[in-house]
């Protein structure tokens, strides 16, 4: 049967292969003879990226000096020549976990860099800074296709710490869950749009993805929700009772009044066309 054969595949040949496999590669001169840093957190193996303020993350490797980055950017730069890049801090003691980071390291031994070793590390509490910074939830018709397939929601990174938004998702109002490998880095804004196509013939760039379901045209409840359940952003807008009524069918946005908006974004009086 297939699946115990699949099973042996993933759980057993694999694992088995990998030293055996990157061997090969080097003596073929296509992988770096030098070992990725390896990540401790409080002087343990990583096993989930949740951390806290005030953990401690090691970085260790055999022979070499560590380079690294906390923005998700590669520290080794190899054009015109290889180098390190500007963002780069060389590593020379723990690292006392402050904020959410998305770190990359490498070994350079002798002009020589080793593969790449990543790892995001997410404090719970930075979640805060993901603001939803545009709701266009009533478009105008554009060459006769549907008002409802050129809506779309824009997110914003306020803080100033990259985060990792894998797993996060949007249960009221539409319907979204962000993917594996997914960064918003600081001040950075990602827009979903409920029909990719239309967007892009619309605004002419693509965005980040297509979202399920439609924004009510009279107002419903949009829900933010943290990969662990926790509620990160949560508002109802409506085009009455105090809301800017122009975003209902003429052209225009409702967005925050401040251009990086704190705490929640309940009130009205916090919105404009």
């Amino acid at each position: 049967h297939w699946l115990p054969q699949m099973d042996y595949v993933v759980n057993t040949y694999f694992p088995s292969r990998t030293d055996v496999f990157i061997s090969q590669l080097r003596k073929a001169k296509l992988y770096p003879s030098s070992d990725a840093p390896v990540y401790l957190l409080n002087g343990n193996s990583v096993f989930e990226n949740k951390v806290n303020p005030g953990d401690a993350m090691s970085l260790s490797s055999g022979n070499g000096v560590i380079w690294y980055t906390t923005d998700g950017s590669d520290p080794a730069v190899y054009d015109p020549v290889t180098g390190i890049s500007a963002m780069a801090r060389m590593y020379l003691s723990p690292i006392i976990i402050t904020g959410s980071a998305h770190f990359k390291a490498r070994v350079l031994l002798n002009g020589t860099w080793s593969a790449l070793s990543e790892q995001n590390f997410i404090v719970p509490a930075d979640f805060k800074d993901i603001k939803i910074t545009e709701v266009h939830y009533h478009p105008v018709n554009h060459n006769e296709v549907p008002d409802s397939v050129l809506e779309f929601i824009e997110l914003k990174n306020t803080g100033n710490t990259t985060l990792c938004l894998e797993g996060i998702q949007f249960i009221e109002g539409i319907r979204y869950r962000f993917p594996s490998e997914c960064y918003l880095k600081p001040n950075e804004f990602l827009v979903l749009a409920s029909n990719s196509k239309y967007f892009y013939e619309r605004y002419h760039f693509m965005p980040f993805d297509q979202y399920n379901g439609h924004l009510d045209n009279s107002g419903e409840e949009l829900v933010l929700l943290s990969a662990e359940k926790d509620t990160i952003c949560s508002f109802a807008y409506d085009d009455g009772n105090g809301w800017p009524e122009s975003p209902d069918g003429e052209g225009k946005s409702l967005v925050p009044v401040e251009l990086d908006p704190k705490g929640n974004q309940r009130l009205p009086q916090l919105w404009r066309a």
